[in-house]
């Protein structure tokens, strides 16, 4: 069974009639581990009744919690709003135990024996919790693949967090507005195919994931590109389906599948999560 540890935040997804447990590493692991993946978070949240229901609704749905700090800070938040169609807006709570991840011992373990370790932006705009990545990226053994899952929300990323993640990274997750975030900072123009070509080169990618959302996705790999389309479905919402088509894309793909059967598993993994409620939704 192949092995992926992902780092960063736990937050409970509040929507206008309710709540349900999400933050895009913690969903990532949770699709990894129902497409038969050994999969656990590194994270915090906490010493609270909404640390106390996450832990137990990982728990109840197989998740590990061994990595999964608890801490003096509150246990993360997200309020989201849902436009007509349906599309995410995030605000998300500041200074939360997620803010606080530090590098220990047992995480370090497990991250040295890891297929692949998965990170993203948004768990970096804290100085202990970039600074507990960096650390577990040191441990991570040779062949290990790290990939990046882009999450630029709010002002809660840098120049020096993006260039950082992916330097780090054999494969990047990203959607065509952070593509162009990521572009503009860094200085290049030219279409979203270019751009993404850029990235790609510019950092020695083996893979680069560009979500296009009802229009599908573009794969970037060494010697070409392809374009698949989304699977067509009625939309509840599209809370984690980017984390879903990752995750089945990189399952896929550690356990031998060309990049395009896994973006074809993640595309149809991420329609049936539209077609639910929130990202916990098996």
């Amino acid at each position: 069974m192949k092995k992926i540890v992902s780092f960063g935040e736990i937050v409970w997804d509040t929507f206008s009639d309710g709540r349900v447990l999400g933050g895009a590493p913690l969903n990532f692991a949770y699709y990894c581990s129902r497409l038969g993946i050994d999969a656990k978070l590194i994270s915090a949240v906490g010493r609270d009744a909404k640390g106390a229901a996450a832990l137990e609704t990982m728990a109840r749905y197989g998740l590990s919690t061994s990595l999964v700090l608890e801490n003096e800070h509150p246990t993360g938040k997200v309020n989201i709003s849902l436009d007509g169609g349906r599309d995410a807006t995030y605000r998300i709570l500041e200074n939360s135990a997620w803010d606080y991840i530090e590098c220990f011992d047992s995480a370090a373990d497990e991250v040295s024996s890891a297929d692949a370790f998965v990170f993203g932006t948004l768990a970096q705009r804290s100085e202990v919790s970039s600074g507990g990545l960096s650390r577990l990226l040191e441990a991570c053994p040779s062949g290990c693949v790290k990939a990046v899952d882009v999450n630029l929300r709010l002002n809660f990323y840098t120049k020096k967090t993006i260039c950082f993640s992916l330097e780090k990274a054999d494969v990047v997750k990203l959607n065509e507005a952070e593509l162009d975030k990521i572009c503009d900072i860094l200085g290049y123009d030219g279409d979203a195919l270019m751009r993404a070509k850029f990235i790609f080169d510019a950092f020695g990618l083996k893979y680069l994931i560009l979500t296009r959302g009802e229009d599908g996705y573009t794969i970037f790999e060494k010697g070409g590109m392809f374009i698949g389309r989304a699977k067509k479905v009625k939309i509840v919402d599209t809370v984690g389906a980017g984390d879903a088509f990752f995750a089945a894309f990189m399952a896929s793909v550690l356990n031998g599948a060309s990049s395009d059967a896994a973006a074809e598993k993640g595309a149809e993994l991420a329609a049936e999560v539209c077609s639910r409620r929130g990202a916990f939704c098996f």
